[in-house]
């Protein structure tokens, strides 16, 4: 995962230095109600991501986006203001059954669907830029914009995985190499160091370790006892 957060600045800068896309992640922006929807090509990850944000929060740069990316990571990012402080809170999700990620604006219900590569569906409203809920979790709390919430984004009751990577300020929390990120199922809770979760690149960029389930299950069966 690349360090540039913003989400459309890590659009913008993907878009300038990868190699050409792969058809199924062909660069895109689309904008519907308050919502603006983007779409890159992560070249040195090799991971497609998608990006959501509001088209109208920039007044006062504060703001939250969402980034999905196909390795199953959900990223809530907030920007707290002109002075270019933010905050980043990075779930993991499991089981990845798909590769591809699709996405359909319902007009009916103004709402931005994202189906991401767990099968969860992302609901958006579409008007405001704003997690509804998600398909696999029995409830989604969204809190307004701050440093003192964590990202502002709870999930609760998630029925498969989910490695919660914690929240940091002015940098994406799995760049923390000494520290550890939290996984839950329905049986348990285990902390499982960060170093064996990511890879750390010479020029700054954080890569999730595991391209397959049964990568990171080997790891999870090792780990949590």
């Amino acid at each position: 995962m690349k360090v540039v957060l913003f989400a459309t600045a890590l659009f913008l800068k993907a878009m300038a230095q990868a190699a050409p896309a792969p058809e199924s992640c062909q660069p895109m922006a689309e904008t519907k109600g308050g919502t603006l929807l983007q779409r890159a090509w992560l070249d040195q990850a090799e991971i497609c991501m998608l990006s959501v944000s509001p088209t109208d929060a920039y007044k006062d740069m504060v703001y939250r986006d969402y980034v999905l990316t196909a390795d199953g990571m959900f990223m809530v990012f907030n920007a707290y203001g002109t002075d270019g402080q933010f905050g980043a809170r990075d779930f993991y999700m499991f089981p990845r059954k798909q590769t591809k990620m699709n996405y359909q604006w319902n007009e009916e219900t103004q709402e931005l669907i994202i189906e991401h590569v767990t099968g969860d569906r992302f609901v958006f409203d579409m008007n405001k830029a704003v997690l509804k809920s998600i398909s696999g979790a029995s409830k989604v709390t969204v809190d307004k914009v701050s440093k003192k919430n964590g990202g502002g984004v709870t999930i609760t009751g998630y029925r498969g995985q989910i490695l919660d990577v914690g929240f940091a300020l002015n940098q994406d929390p799995s760049q923390n190499s000494a520290g550890s990120s939290v996984l839950r199922d329905g049986q348990r809770s285990c902390s499982l160091r960060n170093k064996d979760l990511f890879r750390y690149m010479s020029d700054g960029d954080v890569i999730f370790r595991f391209k397959t389930d049964a990568e990171f299950q080997k790891l999870v069966s090792a780990s949590c006892r």
